[in-house]
Parts: structure tokens; C-alpha cells; sequence
């Protein structure tokens, strides 16, 4: 028994570390201008594409355990918020304009909104 709960566990973990380094793909296009002069007036690409992902990935984990599911989502949203967090935290940003602070502010209303719309 104890054999087939360390696989299991060994299996979520795969899944959480997965997903985390899918989204890592996905931030890495991030690039953002702290110097825009205006926001673009809608999310970045990136962001958008990386909600579209999460959704169908969440959408397709009816089959998982609720708590594998709830666990992966948690870990992802935890995961998205700390490399936004980053961004804006790195030591070569010296100046940040109002427009790419608007911009960064879209983005993260799109991550609100999904974690809010409870994906799992």
C-alpha cells in the first residue's frame, strides 16, 4: 500500500512541477517596456495565452482527484503571482512610467479574473 501512495505522490508532484514549468514557457515571452507611455489597453499577449492555456488544462482535470486539482491550481496561480512579482521586483528596473504600470495592471486584473471564475 505504502508503495502505491509514493507513487501517487510522486505523480502529483510530476503534475505540479509540469504545469509550473508550462507556465515558466509563457513568462518567459513576457517583455515588458517600463517605459511605455501608454497601455495598450488590453492584456498582453502573453497573459492572454497563458489563461486560455490554464483553463483547457483545469478544464481537462475533471478527471483528477479534486484535491490534485484544487493543489494544481492553487500551485499555479501561487506560481504566475510570483514571477509577475519579479518582473516589476528586478534589480534593472529603475523607472516605471504610468502607462506600463496601467499595462502590468491589465495583466493582472486577466490573472484575477481567472482565478476568481474558480477554474477547478
Amino acid at each position: 500500500t505504502s508503495m502505491f501512495k509514493d507513487a501517487r505522490s510522486d505523480a502529483e508532484e510530476h503534475i505540479y512541477n509540469k504545469l509550473n514549468l508550462k507556465i515558466s514557457e509563457f513568462i518567459e515571452l513576457a517583455n515588458y517596456d517600463w517605459l511605455l507611455p501608454e497601455s495598450r489597453g488590453h492584456a498582453s499577449g502573453y497573459i492572454t495565452d497563458l489563461v486560455a492555456f490554464l483553463q483547457s488544462t483545469f478544464m481537462s482535470f475533471t478527471n483528477l482527484p479534486e484535491k490534485v486539482a484544487k493543489t494544481s491550481c492553487m500551485s499555479a496561480c501561487k506560481h504566475v503571482a510570483v514571477s509577475l512579482l519579479e518582473f516589476i521586483m528586478e534589480n534593472n528596473v529603475k523607472q516605471v512610467t504610468m502607462g506600463a504600470l496601467q499595462q502590468f495592471n491589465l495583466d493582472l486584473i486577466q490573472c484575477e479574473q481567472f482565478a476568481a471564475s474558480a477554474p477547478v
